[in-house]
């Protein structure tokens, strides 16, 4: 017997009358895994993954795969049939990642768990579907109603302590970065570059949200002219997580400032770009950016002014700004009591698309702290500072 492998092809193939690539697990056997592979053929085939976002599924499915023949009861011995997988089974591998993760010192590890467990999910409850698996399996979206030692995706949680939060920006941190991707960027891509830094840490979109701006969803023209008169709020909407859309509010500066760039875009900008003017941040060839891309190039900008920071934090800063707003104001009238604070985080949370309400607890906190210390305090410790 030998240890599973994924076989990833140097071209891609014809299915359907489509290009695709497609990678194939091998088991202890050396033999194809049929349903593996044909869930590799569902997903290149009907989704239209690109060859790295199709690894994000695979990878996990064959981890998953290796564990099963590494903890086979002797070295004769098969793995056990993952058609009768347990929720037990499960956790024992979902236990074995957070060993080997936490070994890494990685304080992305919990998010990775969950994205592990998530695809090795997908898989199954394709498979379930499909007719491959020998046990029931729950609907993922009412869970209550499975019988007693179901396989279900809400019985393979995650253990783990909670981590601490990230810092969050100051003021001078975010003006040192935007001056940093002035001085640095490539001279065709510095107002691009900058644009899209300020709708992260003025309108708190995230990398999936910014690389996924269309031209098209800007306000009109017109409508911004018509706020500037009014002094209305701006609002407009974008796809967030989960294809959830949700309502935000850019500054007027950001929307007029982003007009601009786009005028100049046109001039320069591909003639790919030019047919459709769909991605408002393209990349050379008029397409849209990879996420890894986006977070390597403002991750090196904040490096570049000496912080130890990433993209996302620049969003945390635009959410640390909405709720010290609302705290700030309260507290100057006498009003900051545990009703007014629920109300804050449930306006944050719906006005940045996040379902984590105590998460951004953490920003209520941060927010007394620096009326209290100053602008500079940070948190070190998530002590109660509201009675």
């Amino acid at each position: 017997m030998i240890e599973p492998y994924l076989h990833k092809p140097e071209a891609s193939c014809v299915l359907g009358g489509k290009s695709v690539w497609v990678p194939t697990l091998f088991d202890w056997d050396g033999r194809p895994v049929r349903a593996v592979n044909h869930y590799f053929r569902h997903l290149a085939y009907t989704r239209q993954l690109r060859p790295n976002t199709l690894l994000t599924f695979a990878t996990p499915i064959q981890m998953f795969w290796k564990h099963l023949y590494r903890t086979r009861p002797s070295s004769k011995s098969p793995p056990m049939d993952w058609r009768y997988l347990t929720n037990e089974i499960a956790r024992v591998w979902r236990n074995t990642l957070q060993d080997s993760l936490s070994r890494t010192g990685g304080n992305r590890k919990s998010r990775t768990i969950i994205e592990y467990r998530n695809a090795l999910f997908g898989f199954l409850y394709w498979a379930h579907r499909e007719g491959y698996l020998m046990v029931p399996m729950d609907d993922p979206t009412a869970p209550e109603l499975a019988a007693p030692g179901t396989l279900s995706i809400h019985e393979v949680g995650i253990n783990h302590t909670p981590e601490q939060m990230l810092p969050v920006p100051t003021e001078q941190e975010i003006e040192e970065t935007l001056a940093q991707i002035s001085a640095n960027s490539r001279p065709r891509e510095v107002t691009r570059n900058q644009i899209m830094f300020r709708w992260a840490s003025e309108a708190g979109l995230r990398n999936s949200e910014l690389r996924g701006l269309l031209a098209r969803s800007l306000p009109a023209r017109a409508q911004i002219a018509d706020w500037r008169r009014t002094e209305v709020t701006p609002t407009m909407q974008v796809e967030g997580k989960g294809s959830k859309r949700r309502t935000i509010e850019p500054p007027l500066t950001l929307l007029e400032d982003t007009y601009s760039y786009l005028d100049d875009l046109e001039d320069v900008a591909d003639p790919r770009w030019l047919a459709n003017k769909k991605v408002l941040f393209p990349n050379e060839v008029g397409g849209v950016l990879s996420r890894t891309y986006v977070s390597r190039l403002f991750a090196g900008f904040f490096h570049m002014g000496g912080f130890d920071l990433h993209l996302h934090r620049a969003r945390a800063y635009y959410v640390y700004r909405l709720i010290a707003a609302k705290v700030q104001d309260l507290a100057s009238n006498g009003r900051l009591d545990e009703l007014h604070v629920a109300t804050i985080l449930r306006f944050a949370a719906d006005r940045v698309g996040h379902s984590n309400v105590k998460t951004l607890r953490y920003y209520v906190q941060l927010s007394l702290l620096r009326l209290r210390d100053g602008p500079t305090a940070s948190l070190d410790e998530r002590a109660p500072l509201l009675d």
